[in-house]
């Protein structure tokens, strides 16, 4: 796929592109089922948040 082609079906857009005609809502999900499943090749992201360190989960500070 050519990159302008790729940028019609990218999500950040796609609504408008599909609302100004430029694709279908059915050219979108064709496009979106036809992409590989890559879930596997991630990995989990655990943020920390400094405001909930020292903290039971009741929400009482430990002493």
């Amino acid at each position: 796929m050519k990159k302008r082609e790729e940028f019609l079906y990218d999500v950040r857009i796609a609504n408008r592109n599909i609302r100004e005609g430029l694709i279908t809502k059915k050219d979108y999900d064709k496009h979106i089922s036809g992409l590989p499943d890559v879930e596997g090749n991630s990995e989990p992201i655990v943020i920390e948040d400094e405001n909930e360190k020292g903290r039971t989960q009741s929400g009482n500070e430990e002493d």
